[in-house]
């Protein structure tokens, strides 16, 4: 019987893409030309780099003064096993700490509460005491570390206090700490931005303890980030770079209106404002979505806001490949994704990349992933070029005319959000959930037809799959850390606890700055949780 030939002619057929359009559905044209910058003003629009209205990034020189941050998201089951690889990461070249927790943490939530049965310590660390904060950061001079703590909102002031507690231990003024305070109230949670939220504080007092940050650090810890506008987790519900970054925006004009409510000037805290955005896999636009974004908030603040400290109009970027765009099937290619992604970030002069695993789709990264994902940034940063010169791709057609047509239509969907009332109304009334959800039927059926190709998941599919090393997590974790925090109450004093938790419910009530208060709880040894249930009892919330 003869032998079966293979067919190998899709180099004779001619191999393409059938249509030419954006992750966000911007028409390509094949070729670009002077006439597609026609009115286009090198010295408005363009200008230099460390000028308004910061096109070209908010640094004269970026990266050849100094590489953006590369932070790994470090956490996993006990502060133990935290600080051992954070510890690791450090030693392998990751420049600043970033504290990742679960979601118990997140939101504030003691270990033993039935609600977070089976999810301790599972997607981060479990912390919940100022004792767990300095074992999980145990060995690290804080006061020369830049950190990031990524939380909700009824945990923010208590991570704050966690911070301020730390560097009088640690023999240092909290004025010269460094890092951000992640506290969302819209988009922390992907999958609907009130959907989970809402089950856990109201609104209005997610809002108050956003502010209270950014009063406390305008007033005290000047170098901390925040506001920070959580971009990258309403990008992985599967909205395209237009939506994200429109209400990302949107959501910067409602925290600063509600600061100013506050009494702050804006030039007391805009220069500390930061947004963290999603790198996704389309190069181009990705890079032209952070251009535009930039022109964008630098020309509200300056023009709606009347901020006079050129600090204020800068749009600084955190930034994380897309977690969204990696697949769990042949894992190994996410690797390419990385790479696209975080030159992508680079080239659009984001001052902080969060490295995303490759085996993100199985489950928390190894060491090993974690390692290989820093890997991959330090390559871009030394070996690739891309430093040796302040934004190379300034004056490409191409790159120029898709950074017109992302403004012009992240302005077009800021005006459509600022007609329903603001960003706030936008997600009550539904509308985000609507965008949210129109944009993964419209992914999945383009991917389903055959129209969007995701390599090893709807074509060049394979039937071996090379075996894996996955993060396991072991029960006995959760048991661990009840039982830590049974020894923690048994060994404190809970009369001063619960003075302390009263003194918070009253700065509650009378709608004052809580921080001052929360420092006093965690250093009584008070818990996240029960300091987070006086604030949401004092309002006459509980959780469901």
């Amino acid at each position: 019987m003869p032998e079966e030939k293979l067919e190998v002619d899709s180099y004779l057929k001619g191999e393409r893409l059938e249509s030419f359009h954006t992750l966000s559905g911007i028409p390509v044209k094949e070729l670009y030309t002077p006439s597609d910058l026609e009115g286009f003003d090198y010295s408005r629009d363009l200008g230099s780099p460390g000028e308004y209205p910061f096109t070209r990034g908010v640094y004269r020189d970026m990266y050849r003064g100094r590489f953006w941050t590369r932070r790994a998201p470090t956490g996993y089951a006990t502060p133990k096993l935290t600080n051992e690889r954070i510890k690791y990461m450090i030693r392998q070249g990751s420049t600043a700490l970033n504290l990742a927790t679960d979601i118990a943490s997140e939101f504030a939530i003691d270990p033993d509460h039935p609600l977070v049965e089976g999810e301790v310590g599972v997607q981060g660390a479990s912390i919940f005491s100022l004792p767990d904060m300095e074992v999980a950061l145990a060995g690290i001079a804080l006061d020369k570390a830049s950190l990031t703590q990524v939380t909700m909102p009824p945990a923010a002031p208590i991570r704050v206090a966690f911070l301020v507690a730390l560097a009088e231990k640690q023999g240092f003024s909290p004025e010269l700490l460094k890092g951000t305070i992640q506290c969302d109230p819209l988009f922390q949670v992907a999958g609907g931005p009130q959907q989970s939220p809402a089950h856990f504080y109201p609104l209005d007092l997610g809002t108050k303890m956003v502010i209270d940050v950014v009063e406390y650090c305008a007033m005290h810890m000047p170098k901390m980030n925040t506001p920070v506008i959580n971009q990258y987790n309403l990008r992985d519900t599967g909205v395209g770079a237009i939506v994200e970054a429109a209400c990302g925006i949107a959501e910067g004009v409602w925290l600063v209106e509600e600061a100013l409510k506050r009494g702050l000037e804006i030039d007391q805290f805009a220069p500390r404002i930061a947004f963290f955005v999603s790198v996704q896999i389309d190069f181009f636009e990705e890079i032209a979505k952070l251009r535009a974004q930039r022109r964008l908030w630098a020309r509200i603040v300056k023009e709606r806001f009347g901020a006079k400290n050129p600090l204020s109009w800068r749009c600084r970027f955190a930034a994380q490949q897309a977690g969204s765009s990696l697949t769990s099937q042949q894992y190994l290619n996410n690797l390419a994704r990385m790479t696209i992604e975080g030159m992508a970030g680079t080239l659009g002069g984001v001052q902080s990349v969060m490295p995303t695993s490759p085996d993100e789709g199985l489950g928390l990264p190894t060491e090993d992933s974690q390692t290989l994902a820093l890997r991959c940034q330090q390559i871009i940063a030394y070996e690739s070029g891309i430093t040796a010169t302040v934004d190379p791709l300034a004056g490409s057609y191409y790159v120029e005319s898709l950074t017109n047509t992302m403004e012009e239509e992240v302005e077009k969907m800021l005006g459509e959000i600022e007609g329903m009332g603001g960003i706030v109304e936008a997600v009550r009334s539904g509308w985000l959930d609507r965008e949210i959800m129109k944009a993964r039927v419209e992914s999945a059926d383009k991917i389903e037809k055959g129209e969007r190709v995701i390599v090893g998941v709807n074509a060049f599919q394979s039937e071996d799959e090379p075996e894996v090393k996955i993060h396991r997590h072991l029960p006995e974790w959760e048991e661990e850390r009840k039982e830590d925090l049974r020894k923690l109450k048994e060994s404190r004093d809970n009369g001063k606890v619960q003075a302390a938790l009263e003194k918070v419910a009253e700065k509650v009530k009378a709608d004052e700055n809580t921080i001052p208060a929360v420092v006093e709880a965690v250093k009584a040894h008070a818990t996240q949780g029960e300091i987070a249930d006086a604030m949401r009892e004092a309002v006459g919330f509980k959780i469901i």
